[in-house]
């Protein structure tokens, strides 16, 4: 059977991935879908962690749990932080394509939003 003492480790591994994955998330360099695989993964060992914390002996229970509970709270700042990420990045792009219907620039070239823009400038001027 499988300890805590033998799983432990490969679950602070995890962490220390999903931590780097956050920062190439965050650098724009790695889809945020990695991120997030890689902290279900982390979850699913914690829960196994979990589990088995039982199995040790008295003195050491209190100690894993500690130690567990460490890389949970971890784990859901990691998966806050990379949902902050993705919002954002999400808002920035509706943003964008808002920006470009209102503007009605979308799909012309530059002469011709540039003869939008004199055309507008001189509507201002008229109307003063």
């Amino acid at each position: 059977m499988t300890s805590v003492v033998e799983m432990f480790p490969k679950a602070r591994k995890l962490s220390y991935d999903a931590r780097s994955q956050l920062r190439s998330v965050e650098n724009n360099t790695c889809p945020s879908s990695s991120l997030f695989f890689a902290l279900d993964e982390l979850d699913r060992q914690l829960d196994l962690l979990e589990g088995l914390i039982h199995n040790e002996p008295p003195s050491q229970r209190e100690i894993w749990r500690r130690k567990v509970n460490e890389l949970r709270v971890e784990s859901v700042d990691l998966r806050t932080r990379g949902n902050n990420v993705s919002h954002h990045r999400y808002n920035e792009q509706l943003n964008l394509q808002n920006r470009e219907e209102l503007l009605g620039n979308a799909g012309l070239s530059y002469a011709q939003r540039r003869n939008n823009m004199t055309e507008m400038d001189e509507l201002v001027d008229e109307s003063k």
